[in-house]
């Protein structure tokens, strides 16, 4: 027996008639709900890591990170074939997931992954989503659902900033204060940027820390005078700078151990004079006996630096040689351990010699004098009279 059906519920009773033509009486209604529709609507939002329905504010743009979907449909579903999400990102990148779990008939959470720093496949405009290969529970696979409107818009990758310069940073004992700029960006079609850090360490090793400094979402270029004085352990450090974006629930970040560092080097201490010898003397001028009955073209002073300090800076390091007042002309140089004054042979008289030693972060040591006497043109008081 063939009994059609129609949309809906349907009322059976049953009744039989026996060959003498005696009919019984109907059983009870039978009802049979018949659906062959596979069309289906359903309620889209985001469950994980937040809660929200779509679609999400074109300014609410999502960053990289494992997302949960829960999708409510119409009507009861079967619960052992899971649906599969496909997701058609602004940048053209397809994700597609069957990953998830039914809670009920209706209902049905759907895991997603968006790569984190995907790029331009993945950002930029908004995302298209659709559900498909979902089962009623009459059987029927629902047609593919089309998320009707924006879902949803993706900033997976992290801004980019960097230092206008790269040359090495000094810290003195007369500044802690350190002039930084540099460039940020956040890409054409990003959520903007939120902020930008400055993490530095130690160059040996050890812990890092980290400053927020405030810049404008749009901005292509950052300033900011950068207080030293809360780090105390001086020596040479690494510093980077991480940008965030606005995307949520968290912002993108740079990571800061791809890039190269900025060195800055913290060196507080002041360098000091060591031995101060003539030509290629190892004792110094005030230990040696004087005057220097030879000829004098050069005076060597030997420069001290703390340990893991900033290097001594020879042209601004000051050392200087007068006669009576006047100055002798010379030549510096430094050859990595002493500040080396050449001239001419001094003419034979009394001179006196001051040495400021400076290094790269502009401290000044305290400046050494000595003073020494040449007699190499003496005329001899000694008379030898032949026998």
């Amino acid at each position: 027996m063939n009994i059609p059906l129609t949309s809906g519920a349907n009322s059976l009773t049953f009744a039989s008639i026996d060959a003498a033509g005696n009919t019984s009486a109907q059983t009870a209604a039978v009802v049979i709900n018949y659906d062959s529709n596979s069309t289906t609507e359903a309620t889209i939002s985001f469950e994980q890591p937040f809660e929200m329905p779509l679609p999400l504010s074109p300014t609410y743009q999502i960053g990289g990170g494992n997302y949960t979907l829960k999708v409510i449909f119409n009507k009861n579903m079967n619960q052992t074939i899971k649906p599969t999400l496909t997701l058609t990102c602004g940048g053209g990148a397809v994700i597609s997931s069957s990953a998830g779990t039914w809670s009920n008939a209706t209902t049905f959470s759907q895991n997603f992954s968006i790569p984190k720093n995907g790029g331009i496949s993945y950002d930029g405009a908004v995302a298209g989503l659709t559900i498909s290969g979902a089962q009623d529970a009459y059987g029927n696979t629902i047609d593919p659902y089309d998320y009707a409107g924006s879902a949803f818009y993706i900033d997976s990758t992290a801004p980019v900033s960097a230092f206008t310069q790269n040359t090495p940073l000094y810290v003195s004992a007369g500044s802690n204060s350190v002039s930084l700029a540099g460039t940020i960006s956040d890409g054409t079609g990003g959520s903007g940027v939120s902020h930008l850090d400055l993490v530095w360490a130690n160059a040996a090793g050890g812990d890092v820390a980290s400053l927020s400094i405030p810049v404008l979402a749009t901005a292509a270029n950052w300033s900011y005078n950068w207080d030293t004085s809360a780090i105390t352990t001086e020596g040479t450090y690494n510093l980077w700078t991480v940008a965030t974006d606005k995307s949520q629930p968290t912002g993108n970040s740079e990571t800061y151990t791809s890039k190269a560092p900025r060195t800055v080097v913290i060196d507080r201490t002041a360098p000091t004079v060591g031995t101060v010898a003539v030509n290629y003397y190892t004792t110094d001028v005030n230990d040696t006996q004087q005057p220097f009955t030879e000829s004098i073209t050069r005076i060597t002073a030997l420069i001290n630096d703390s340990t893991g300090g900033s290097g001594i800076n020879a042209n601004t390091s000051e050392i200087s040689l007068t006669k009576n007042g006047a100055p002798v002309t010379g030549e510096k140089s430094y050859n990595g351990a002493a500040l080396v004054y050449s001239f001419a042979s001094l003419p034979d008289g009394t001179y006196d010699l001051s040495v400021t030693p400076k290094d790269n972060s502009g401290n000044a040591g305290e400046t050494a004098t000595r003073s020494f006497t040449v007699a190499v043109n003496v005329t001899s008081d000694v008379t030898f009279v032949p026998e």
